[in-house]
């Protein structure tokens, strides 16, 4: 039961690509974003409860979105595209905060921690507050020189005491300079989430390629199993490994 209701938040968003693939809704370019613009949005967030993931589950898998038509384009970018269309949650707010002035920005200020490796093409900010929210970007470089964009999107919750989850993936090609949803790769990562019975935490890899999965019990040892990219998607491998608590 545990695992269920991090598993079905992931999955509707894969299930949703069945319902958008006739019309796919395309949204403007993110170029002409500014900080007076993410403060108006603060400030509407700011008296709505909901933490925006459900409706962001529902609907990523339906929206292209336009970006920068480039070939060396790297996770920066990319994720301020994507932030500019779903800024209900939290974590991506943040991550927008810091992508529009990092120069300005401070941990104790803001409230928010970044873990910025551009030399990774991974970004992760997570906020401060006991009931953190937080939002991690990757790029992984594909071998037909497309790019592939895996956004993990967390918001812990009081009951039950763990965070509800998205992810998100999107092909990017250098040519057209658009992020296309990918929904079959969230599929995959809920099929590998399915096969996983304890409480967990999924990590986006900082060095190499491969997704992790951290399984919980109430063993004295855990388990850790990889998703492995192999230059077009990823593949599970359900043999664990022993991790120590």
């Amino acid at each position: 039961m545990k695992k269920a209701f991090v598993f079905g938040v992931i999955a509707t968003a894969a299930l949703a690509f069945n319902a958008c693939t006739e019309k796919t809704d395309k949204q403007a370019p993110v170029d002409d974003f500014t900080m007076e613009q993410l403060a108006a949005e603060e400030a509407r967030c700011d008296t709505i409860s909901d933490s925006g993931l459900d409706l962001l589950a529902s609907t990523w898998s339906g929206m292209v979105i336009p970006t920068i038509s480039d070939k060396e384009a790297g996770v920066k970018p990319l994720m301020r595209a994507f932030c500019k269309n779903y800024l209900d949650f939290k974590g991506n707010r943040k991550m927008m905060r810091y992508l529009l002035d990092e120069n300005g920005y401070s941990a104790e200020k803001d409230s928010f921690t970044v873990e910025d490796k551009p030399e990774a093409n991974y970004i992760k900010v997570a906020t401060t507050a006991d009931l953190s929210s937080a939002t991690t970007g990757k790029v992984w470089k594909c071998q037909d020189g497309h790019l592939m964009l895996g956004v993990l999107m967390e918001q812990f919750v009081e009951k039950p005491n763990r965070p509800v989850r998205v992810a998100a993936f999107f092909d990017y090609n250098p040519a057209k300079g658009e992020l296309v949803p990918n929904p079959n790769v969230a599929q995959k990562i809920a099929q590998a989430m399915d096969c996983i019975y304890g409480e967990l935490t999924m990590v986006f890899p900082v060095e190499g390629n491969n997704i992790e999965m951290l399984e919980y019990t109430d063993k004295k040892d855990s388990l850790a199993y990889k998703i492995h990219f192999d230059g077009t998607s990823f593949k599970f491998d359900p043999k664990g490994r022993k991790i120590s608590k």
